[in-house]
């Protein structure tokens, strides 16, 4: 652990590890919770995903938040921020539409 109270980033991902697993099982098995986890779990819930479409953006969540955290990240990145920066991501990498214009041709022949 680092200052009093406050863990370190190994513990901070092993209890977001667990709290993803019991997510993406579909069951919470504990009946405490770390404030930050509550935010979570809320922020998850008020994001409207269904089904396996869920479950895949929960993956990789999991692996978004567990490549900032062993960065050094002090918290988990909240849901819908992940949400946020993977749309506009999405955004970035989407080829602009293309505009048709007319060919422009010569009336006459240039020789």
């Amino acid at each position: 652990m680092g200052m009093r109270g406050s863990p370190d980033g190994d513990t901070i991902l092993e209890q977001f590890n667990l709290l993803m697993e019991e997510l993406l099982r579909g069951g919470m098995r504990r009946g405490k919770f770390r404030p930050w986890e509550i935010d979570i779990i809320l922020d998850i819930e008020n994001c409207k995903l269904r089904g396996s479409a869920k479950r895949a953006v929960l993956f990789e969540y999991q692996k978004a938040v567990q490549g900032e955290l062993n960065q050094g990240a002090d918290f988990p990145l909240r849901f819908s921020e992940y949400l946020e920066r993977r749309e506009a991501m999405r955004i970035e990498r989407k080829p602009a539409k293309r505009v048709s214009r007319p060919s422009i041709r010569p009336k006459t022949r240039l020789r």
